[in-house]
């Protein structure tokens, strides 16, 4: 086995049941190498990373051979005063208590600084209460950045974590961009060895400028693509972050395990200070929500709302109302699993253009539905969030949107409203069961589900719509044939179309009588079937009705002993 980090050769040693154990060995000029022992403390570690002891001094470069006789590193379980001083903390002075807890775990050598290339590290599954990293946002950071130019100074509080022997981090990074539709670029889950906690957004921007990631930010892109070398003139410093990395604070993998809760309390940190370059939007805020609502329900059987709403709401703008955010949670986020909410997290991150807000009064006026019980819509509710997003550009007023207004969710608990909602409901579900069905990668369900519930959203709510539809059952149907085109399998469309078709132009009369191409004429030169051409020629054909001039109305017929039309008696010729 060989350390991750290092690539050093690893060896067993056994040690205290209540310590961990590196042994460091050298032999000539073999490199410095390190293994946690498998004693009883390691067992109940299981699965934890081995690693060395000292970091490497650059990024992929392993530590010269220090010493040629085998040194012990005895590292303590946990620090006691890190764990009281976590124990105390609160949003009120996360900040400081943070900073204190980071410098004690460089003192303690369970952290350590390095500058590591962008596409070694991902991003921790806690970053931003589990919403990740929105590919919108990364572009809209990094044209910031290009347009005011590159600061070392910006991203000096940058933290990762070194991934766990599972590779979690890596799993939740590649899924992370395999979903992004593009915009984040590629992310080889056999690379990834750390996760961020701190200036994620920055380093994944260099990541997808590396993997010149489709952008259509003109100061970003040369053919709709991400350009270094235009991102990069006149900027050294730039430059100098897409080679070597941002400058990391490295926090070992075995801080994860002695202290749990620490990552996210320093993702939270970062942002308090601003230091994260985005603040949360409310689908971040929904995140957090719910997860410290989960936390409680596994923990104590219930959720004490009112420390959740104190806890989410410090240092939030008045703009922001963290109750009805809490209501939404609470009648729509689907506790205690939260998919619907996963699900609009997920649609967010890549089709949202960065900035925008969604108004609490939106969240507000959906939580305060009346509804029955068999009229519960929490799919709908979920559309009706994804159309105010992603609403046209003349609906967005300082970065509000203003697309959907309160007052009109509000007439949705109206009785004849209530059955339109419950059948998009109805196809809401049967479009993500088709969806299942048709075996479509991640990023593809996202963006189909997400035109399925928009176009919905669109319908019922009376808003234009690019497809014309005159029910629910006509929004699945443009669905399904988006999602047949997207998927090999065979499907069954459970909707008819009930628009009435578009009039058709009206059918042409039937081709007259096939006539001779040339007159034909007899031995003695005279023309054969004239009579029949010229009257052809003027419309009159055997079984056209004609009014005689006398006003009797006759048919066309052959007659019986020549090959010419008998008209003379209808046309009233003697």
């Amino acid at each position: 086995m060989t350390c991750p980090l290092t690539g050093c050769r690893l060896t067993h040693a056994e040690s205290d049941p209540l310590r961990l154990r590196c042994v460091l060995h050298s032999d000539q000029n073999r490199n410095r190498v390190a293994r946690p022992s498998h004693d009883a403390y390691a067992h109940a570690l299981h699965g934890l990373r081995p690693f060395c002891s000292k970091p490497p001094t650059a990024a992929n470069r392993r530590p010269p051979c220090q010493s040629s006789t085998a040194a012990t590193v005895i590292m303590a379980a946990a620090n006691p005063l890190i764990v009281e001083l976590l124990a105390q903390t609160d949003d009120h002075k996360i900040v400081a208590t943070i900073d204190v807890v980071l410098k004690k775990l460089e003192e303690d050598g369970l952290a350590y600084r390095l500058s590591i290339p962008p596409k070694l590290v991902g991003v921790h599954p806690c970053n931003r209460d589990g919403h990740g990293i929105s590919a919108t946002e990364v572009h809209s950071l990094g044209s910031d950045i290009v347009g005011m130019g590159w600061s070392w100074k910006a991203c000096a509080q940058a933290v990762c974590i070194e991934d766990d022997p599972q590779s979690t981090i890596a799993t939740y990074t590649a899924h992370m961009v395999s979903v992004s539709n593009g915009g984040l670029g590629r992310a080889d889950q056999l690379q990834v060895q750390f996760g961020s906690l701190a200036c994620g957004h920055t380093n994944r921007f260099l990541c997808a400028v590396l993997d010149a990631v489709p952008c259509e930010l003109e100061n970003l892109s040369v053919d709709n693509r991400m350009s270094s070398s235009k991102i990069v003139a006149n900027d050294p410093g730039l430059q100098d972050a897409l080679t070597n990395g941002l400058k990391w604070l490295i926090l070992k993998a075995i801080v994860g395990v002695l202290y749990p809760t620490l990552p996210d309390l320093v993702q939270r940190a970062m942002q308090a200070t601003g230091l994260a370059q985005r603040a949360e939007n409310e689908v971040q805020l929904l995140q957090r929500i719910q997860g410290a609502a989960k936390t409680m329900l596994a923990r104590d059987k219930t959720v004490d709302w009112p420390t959740i709403a104190s806890t989410v709401g410090k240092g939030r703008p008045e703009s922001v109302d963290v109750e009805a955010l809490i209501r939404y949670v609470q009648k729509w986020g689907g506790l205690p699993h939260g998919a619907f909410i996963a699900d609009l997290n997920a649609f967010h991150k890549v089709y949202v253009p960065a900035g925008r807000i969604i108004p609490s009064s939106t969240f507000g006026a959906l939580a305060d539905l009346r509804l029955g019980p068999d009229e519960l819509c929490p799919l709908f509710a979920c559309a009706v969030l994804k159309a105010q997003a992603t609403c046209p550009h003349k609906a967005v007023e300082s970065r509000v949107c203003r697309f959907i207004k309160a007052a009109e969710i509000t007439t949705l608990q109206s009785s004849s409203k209530k059955k339109t909602v419950v059948e998009a409901e109805k196809v809401l579900a049967m479009g993500r069961e088709l969806a299942k069905q048709a075996t479509i990668e991640d990023a593809v369900s996202t963006k189909l589900l997400g035109k399925l519930d928009t176009m919905m959203a669109r319908f019922v709510m009376g808003k234009p719509m690019t497809v014309e539809c005159k029910s629910t059952s006509d929004v699945g149907h443009a669905f399904f044939t988006l999602l047949k085109d997207a998927s090999t399998a065979e499907l069954k469309n459970p909707w008819q179309p009930t628009v009435a078709p578009k009039p058709q132009p009206a059918a042409r009369a039937a081709d007259p009588p096939q006539m001779a191409s040339a007159l034909e004429y007899d031995e003695a030169g005279k023309p054969k079937g004239a009579p029949r051409a010229v009257l052809q020629g003027n419309g009159f054909f055997e079984g056209v009705h004609v009014r005689t001039s006398k006003g009797q109305i006759s048919t066309i017929k052959e007659a019986p002993d020549r090959p010419l039309f008998s008209v003379s008696a209808c046309l009233g010729v003697e």
